[in-house]
C-alpha cells in the first residue's frame, strides 16, 4: 500500500494541502449551537463536541438545529483528522514497555464528502465520511498480528473539490510493539529478506531502519497527536537522497554513493546493507527528520520505502523517507470516548 500512497501523492501536487492548512479556522469555528465541555483544553473541547454532534446526527440525520452545522474546507479536514486521532489514540492505546522496539502497519483509504449548496460541509455529510474511514482503520487494525498493536497516526489529506464533493485521503499507521530486534545484514528493498535468505517477501532493509528509529520514539498512554502532517518538501513530504548530499568533508563509510539516505547504481543486483551501514542511515535520518521538523509540532513517524528506476544496463536504487509530524496533546478527560 505505501507506493499506492507515494503514487496518488505524485499525481496530485497541485492540490495537495499541507497539514498546517488543516489548522487555520477550527479554533475560531463558532457554529451555531455548539455545546462548550469544560476542559483546561479548549482543542480537546471542541474535538469532544464534534465527535458528540456526529453522535446525534448518527442516530437521527434530522437532529434539529444540526442543518446549521456546517464547516469549511479546513475546519472539515482538521475535526475529521482530529476526531478520528482523538478516538483512536484513546482506544487503542500503547502498551509496549518503555524500552520498545515496534513495527508498523502501512495503510490508505479515500472517502468523499459534499459540498451543501452554499459550499460547506454539513456535519451528516462528515458523520457519513469519518465512519468510513473509521471503518477502514478497524479493518486494517483487525488484520495487524501482534500482541500488543497500537494506533500511531491518522493524515487525512485534503484532494481537492471536484463536482461538488470534497476528495479525502486517510495515511494511517499502525504499530506492532515489542517486538524483536533483528539485526544482521539486509536486502536493501523491495522485501527481498535478509543476506541469508530468510523474510524473503516479508522484510527487507527499510523496515529494519524503522523498527530501529522507533527506539527513538516518545511512546505513552493518554498522548494524541493533532494537525498531523508530512514535511513541507518538493516532493510532496517525500525525501530523496539527491535532498541530503553529504555535508563537506564528510565520507560515507558504506560502500554505496555519498548521500545520507541509501543510493545505488548497479547492474541490477540486490545489493546488502550491513547492520553498520543500517546503522548509519538511521542515524542520518533522525537528522534528517530534526532540519525538517516544524518549530511547533515533534516527530511521529518516519515511513522508509525503497524505490528504484530501472535503466539499461543500470539501474539507480534507493532509499526515501517520508517524515510525519504533529502536535502533542495529553487527554484530560478521564474517560473522553464513550
Amino acid at each position: 500500500m505505501k507506493k499506492l500512497i507515494f503514487s496518488l501523492i505524485v499525481l496530485i501536487p497541485l492540490i495537495y494541502i499541507m497539514s498546517c492548512s488543516k489548522s487555520e479556522d477550527p479554533l475560531t469555528n463558532t457554529q451555531k449551537g455548539v455545546k462548550m465541555y469544560l476542559s483546561v483544553d479548549p482543542t480537546e473541547a471542541l474535538i469532544m463536541d464534534f465527535i458528540q454532534k456526529m453522535d446525534l446526527v448518527r442516530e437521527n440525520p434530522e437532529y434539529e438545529g444540526s442543518e446549521d452545522w456546517n464547516y469549511s474546507k479546513d475546519s472539515a479536514i482538521w475535526y475529521v483528522e482530529a476526531a478520528l486521532n482523538y478516538k483512536y489514540s484513546y482506544v487503542w492505546q500503547y502498551s509496549g514497555s518503555k524500552d520498545h522496539s515496534d513495527l508498523y502497519s502501512i495503510d490508505s483509504s479515500y472517502t468523499s464528502v459534499d459540498a451543501n449548496n452554499e459550499g460547506y460541509f454539513n456535519i451528516v455529510e462528515l458523520q457519513s465520511s469519518y465512519d468510513a474511514l473509521s471503518n477502514s482503520l478497524e479493518s486494517q487494525y483487525s488484520v495487524v498480528e501482534a500482541e500488543s498493536k497500537f494506533f500511531v497516526l491518522s493524515d487525512i489529506m485534503d484532494l481537492g473539490i471536484g463536482n461538488g464533493s470534497l476528495g479525502l485521503l486517510q495515511y494511517s499507521v499502525i504499530g506492532k510493539a515489542n517486538q524483536a530486534t533483528i539485526n544482521g545484514d539486509w536486502k536493501w528493498g523491495l522485501k527481498f529478506g535478509d543476506c541469508s535468505g530468510n523474510y524473503s517477501g516479508i522484510k527487507d532493509a527499510t523496515d529494519i531502519i524503522e523498527q530501529k528509529l522507533s527506539f527513538n520514539r516518545y511512546t505513552a498512554q493518554g498522548l494524541v497527536y493533532l494537525n498531523i502532517g508530512p514535511a513541507q518538501t518538493q516532493n510532496n513530504g517525500w525525501i530523496y537522497p539527491d535532498e541530503v548530499p553529504l555535508p563537506s568533508g564528510q565520507t560515507n563509510p558504506t560502500p554505496f554513493c555519498d548521500f545520507l539516505l541509501f543510493k545505488y547504481t548497479n547492474q541490477w543486483g540486490n545489493p546488502c546493507l550491513t547492520n553498520s551501514d543500517i546503522n548509519w542511515y538511521k542515524d542520518n535520518i533522525l537528522d534528517i527528520e530534526s532540519s525538517y521538523q516544524p518549530s511547533n509540532k515533534v516527530i511521529i513517524f518516519t515511513d522508509v520505502e525503497s524505490d528504484l528506476t530501472p535503466s539499461m544496463p543500470y539501474s539507480v536504487i534507493v532509499h526515501t523517507i517520508y517524515p510525519i509530524y504533529g502536535e502533542s496533546h495529553i487527554f484530560h478527560y478521564p474517560d473522553p470516548i464513550d
